[in-house]
């Protein structure tokens, strides 16, 4: 068997370059950082949209087909509106703003529209479902510059595209895990303070200056045992189990696993006991065996993993890295609370 000699000095130089090699930790890299999140609350968006302006995007920016922008204009020129109270009913009015209330087009057309008013550099991100936008901002050593330049260009581009902020309902939170926090000046939005908040609501699930779902699975939990309730009036007319079944799936369901894999990695062991506890009350209704919330959080972040990782313009598929073997995912290595988040939670599930 072969000797390799070393003698000190080699063996402290080795030790010093895997020393320098050796990545930061989460802790050292947020040591003086901090994240503002601000959702921002349109004043009836939907009816503000110009029609005029989004065909010239549609043709001189995203290069549709001139009929399919021409049809489109044509489609959101001229609507007629009236009143309707009883059998009494209202003169009509033509209308050339906006998109109709309730068609399937309407958050398409208004995703178009808005589709340049995004992040200004790496610093921010700005995340847009329909007309809830959240500008995100990573504020280094203090240095808000780029934040604050961000809002000042989304405010700039709602005024150059007939939109308007509604500042009593835009509020803000900051997510700061320092020890030594200083006090945040707040954003300026026509002149008034925009709210820093500790809780918001952003699309049915709660999200906290702490980054803990206590708030957000009480919520769940409370509606999940308010629709049973129905379960149980079905079950008392002696309704079919498999009917049983499907109106849970639908209708109980459906709430207790709503954003399941955001939630689920960071959530408390008694929060968790909280929602199974309803999941055997529905069990005890049914009759029958229902799938526990670990076992639909798996099979819900498998799937969404699998989407991401063929999609190669998902934000989030540079996040999933196969090793040299080409059978497992690089690992991420942290605190709690980043390692149970989906995407260090997903490779893990992966990989196992």
């Amino acid at each position: 068997m072969p000797v390799f000699a070393i003698n000190e000095t080699d063996l402290r130089k080795l030790f010093q370059k895997l020393k320098e090699r050796k990545a930061p930790g989460p802790d050292e890299l947020t040591s003086s950082s901090y994240v503002r999140l601000l959702f921002i609350d349109y004043s009836s968006a939907f009816n503000t949209n110009l029609p005029a302006k989004l065909h010239h995007k549609l043709i001189n920016t995203l290069r549709f087909p001139p009929t399919i922008c021409d049809w489109l204009l044509d489609f959101s020129l001229d609507r007629e509106q009236y009143v309707k109270v009883g059998n009494m009913k209202s003169s009509s009015l033509k209308i050339s703003t906006g998109t109709p209330q309730g068609c399937v087009l309407s958050p398409t057309l208004y995703s178009l529209f808005t589709f340049d008013c995004g992040a200004i550099d790496d610093k921010n991100m700005v995340i847009k479902f329909a007309d809830d936008t959240t500008i995100c901002g990573f504020i280094k050593n203090g240095d808000e510059c780029s934040y604050r330049a961000q809002i000042d260009h989304t405010i700039d581009w709602c005024s150059q595209n007939n939109l308007t902020l509604n500042v009593s309902k835009t509020k803000e939170i900051v997510i700061d895990f320092r020890k030594r926090r200083n006090t945040k000046l707040p954003i300026k939005i026509d002149n008034k303070d925009v709210e820093i908040v500790n809780d918001f609501k952003l699309l049915g699930t709660h999200i906290t200056h702490d980054l803990k779902w206590h708030h957000n699975i009480l919520d769940i939990m409370k509606k999940s045992r308010q629709r049973l309730y129905f379960l149980r009036c079905l079950k008392s007319f002696h309704v079919h189990p498999n009917i049983l079944m499907n109106f849970y799936r639908a209708i109980v369901e459906a709430v207790l696993t709503r954003s399941i894999t955001i939630w689920f990695g960071s959530a408390t062991k008694r929060d968790l006991n909280r929602l199974s506890a309803v999941i055997r009350s529905a069990e005890k209704i049914t009759g029958m065996e229902l799938p526990s919330l670990e076992k639909i959080f798996h099979q819900r972040t498998q799937k969404r993993t699998a989407a991401i990782m063929k999609d190669p313009s998902h934000p989030a598929n540079r996040l999933f890295v196969f090793l040299r073997s080409q059978r497992q995912l690089k690992t991420y290595f942290g605190n709690k609370q980043f390692v149970n988040s989906f995407y260090p939670a997903a490779v893990k599930l992966f990989n196992s």
